[in-house]
């Protein structure tokens, strides 16, 4: 986890810094807490020693040079890792956010939804994934899933088709014949977005562990990535994940960009949970989806409570809000305000400061080069002139 707390020796002072929602980001600023860490490297939840070996270099001893910028980029990226790999996610539609059982106003439910049913599973829950890693093998399994279902209408007519389905899937028949109907696995998803909450904000047991009288509990190896709960998960505690173009600022909330951007930042020999089987469906659902995955290198994530989302694209969701329309309804009357000492908010606070402070210096550092190119082309002109007799 993320230390909420540095301590770091400097001669016989100790200093003590908390990184909060706001000094996680003067941890960035403040170039002799950040050299206390480097040198010290007594944080390796903050980075490894391997890791920041490159940022520090040690060839004069008494003087060693280090790299602040690279430094940041190390450690942001480091405690990116941890966090995604702390948290939980659960994919919806955006037309669940809304009405009087929605998600703004209730949070996660138990139900027993449509993707639940694709694949036989009756139980009411709250379904999720553990981290980025489940994110990912959870999305895999899903694609493969429908690929399965949709070859099996390959080549098939109408009347081929219902017979299947009426015979194969008696109980999930309408998802059946959705996934007759799509082109492609997109598609059959629609438009969805990745909701977060943290195991330390609510106490969870990942239910997805069957049991039996018999045996107890029996796993399947991939509870990490079919997650559920029986329990309510309130509204206060969720965020929205968002993406964000480093380039033009622009904004998206698109499960599959999420899953890219994931695939892109947790490279496939990085993941090691689940089968045997399901790690070699990974290797393939990486290289088949390598090009898609590099496209997501001009974004960064950043994570939203409920209502700042809401408001950041209440233009694109209200055409799914039957309320949109009402004079009487607010936003407070559907989404609660966020609890401020979550652990989420806590955590996914110090991640996006941290994140905006590395873009602030990546612009200045932009700007300053910019600034040094124009002045040694203005000096070179000059020259030029001279060398030619202007006057």
């Amino acid at each position: 986890m993320i230390p909420r707390h540095l301590e770091v020796q400097n001669g016989d002072e100790r200093k003590v810094t908390s990184t909060s929602l706001d000094s996680y980001c003067r941890l960035f600023e403040d170039p002799s807490m950040l050299q206390d860490i480097l040198l010290t490297r007594s944080y390796p939840e903050l980075a490894t020693s391997e890791q920041l070996s490159p940022c520090v270099d040690f060839s004069n001893p008494q003087n060693p040079q280090i790299d602040m910028g690279r430094a940041k980029k190390v450690i942001l990226q480091r405690a990116k890792e941890i966090f995604e790999n702390e948290i939980y996610f659960h994919f919806t539609r955006p037309e669940y956010l809304f009405g009087d059982e929605g998600i703004l106003k209730n949070g996660l439910l138990p139900r027993c939804g449509e993707l639940n049913q694709t694949v036989g599973d009756k139980r009411e829950i709250v379904c999720f994934s553990e981290g980025a890693e489940g994110l990912i093998s959870m999305a895999c399994n899903f694609s493969k899933t429908y690929d399965d279902r949709k070859s099996m209408f390959q080549g098939k007519s109408p009347s081929e088709i219902e017979t299947i389905i009426q015979e194969q899937f008696p109980e999930r028949q309408e998802s059946a014949r959705r996934v007759a109907e799509t082109s492609d696995f997109e598609e059959f998803m629609g438009d969805r977005l990745y909701l977060t909450f943290s195991a330390d904000d609510i106490e969870i047991e990942n239910e997805s562990v069957k049991k039996t009288e018999e045996y107890g509990k029996i796993s399947t190896g991939m509870e990490f990535a079919d997650g559920s709960t029986s329990k309510a998960i309130p509204p206060q505690i969720l965020k929205v994940c968002v993406l964000r173009n480093k380039q033009t600022g622009e904004c998206t909330y698109s499960m599959d960009n999420i899953v890219k951007y994931m695939m892109l930042t947790h490279p496939v020999d990085t993941l090691h949970q689940g089968t045997p089987d399901h790690q070699k469906r990974r290797q393939e659902y990486y290289q088949d989806r390598a090009e898609e995955i590099s496209s997501m290198a001009d974004y960064e994530i950043e994570y939203m409570d409920l209502q700042e989302f809401y408001r950041e694209f209440q233009s694109e969701l209200d055409k799914y809000n039957p309320n949109r329309q009402s004079k009487k309804r607010s936003l407070d009357d559907d989404c609660p305000e966020a609890v401020e000492g979550s652990d989420l908010s806590y955590r996914t606070g110090l991640i996006n400061e941290a994140t905006r402070s590395i873009r602030a210096d990546v612009v200045r550092e932009e700007e300053q080069e910019q600034n040094n190119d124009e002045t040694n082309k203005k000096k070179n002109n000059n020259d030029d002139f001279d060398d030619h007799g202007g006057h």
